[in-house]
């Protein structure tokens, strides 16, 4: 994960970077606790959504609740929760113009990535772009039609 965020934020700059995350498996949260509270550093916003425990049996003290309280520890306001069932939506809600937003985990986080898409697409606000160019009142024409284009 953290290479992975490494990587990203190197590739898109100052834009905000949004991780999606879905623990998988009450074995690998507990064998990894400690490596997610610190792998998140390169993420502008880590969404945490319920553990996906693909048929384990869930392990007392391994929980969402308690992966949340300890990565909001490290992690402070950049941290939220939401249930797998309001996880695209919620997303939603949080994006503004010009983020990236990356789904991580095997669960069925992998699935997200279109419908929060979608619902952005539905939402996101639309943007009109003017172009003025100065010049010279001997070029003054050309500047109008840079407005225009």
């Amino acid at each position: 994960i953290a290479v992975t965020l490494k990587g990203l934020r190197n590739h898109i700059c100052e834009k905000r970077l949004v991780a999606v995350f879905q623990p998988h498996r009450y074995t690998r949260v507990r064998d990894l606790f400690d490596e997610f509270l610190s792998c998140f550093k390169d993420a502008d916003v880590v969404v945490l959504t319920d553990i996906y425990s693909a048929g384990e049996t869930p392990i007392e003290g391994i929980t969402t609740a308690s992966l949340y309280t300890k990565m909001k520890d490290i992690l402070g306001p950049k941290l939220y929760f939401l249930p797998r069932p309001y996880l695209e939506a919620g997303v939603v809600d949080l994006l503004q113009l010009h983020d990236v937003v990356l789904t991580i985990g095997a669960g069925d986080v992998t699935q997200a990535g279109d419908t929060i898409l979608n619902l952005w697409k539905a939402k996101a606000p639309k943007i009109r772009v003017a172009l003025l160019c100065g010049g010279t009142s001997a070029e003054h024409d050309v500047s109008l039609q840079s407005a225009i284009n």
